[in-house]
């Protein structure tokens, strides 16, 4: 009886696939950077708005998006760190085996 020979695997990379280091760099900068101008912009309005002119009302639903910027940022950042953190785990442990 012939016993069938192993079908041939392909090559595994052992790399990461993705972008590397400074690619991610820039894309948390980018990123970071657009929504931190479009959270200022949000926030200076209603902040900024009823001292310049006295008798402006902020419309609720703008006053409410403080709220939600500050909420986004905090979730984005522990999200962040977590991956980030992950990551250098990984890393260190296939640096040590």
């Amino acid at each position: 009886m012939n016993t069938p020979s192993p079908v041939p695997r392909p090559d595994i990379r052992t790399t990461r696939v993705g972008l590397d280091q400074s690619s991610k760099r820039f894309v948390v900068f980018c990123a970071v950077s657009v929504s931190s101008i479009i959270a200022l912009a949000v926030i200076g309005v209603v902040a900024l708005m009823p001292l310049l002119a006295p008798g402006y009302e902020v419309p609720e639903t703008l006053a409410n998006w403080g709220g939600l910027i500050i909420g986004f940022y905090f979730g984005s950042f522990i999200t962040l760190l977590k991956d980030w953190s992950q990551e250098s785990v990984n890393v260190h442990q296939s640096q040590g085996s």
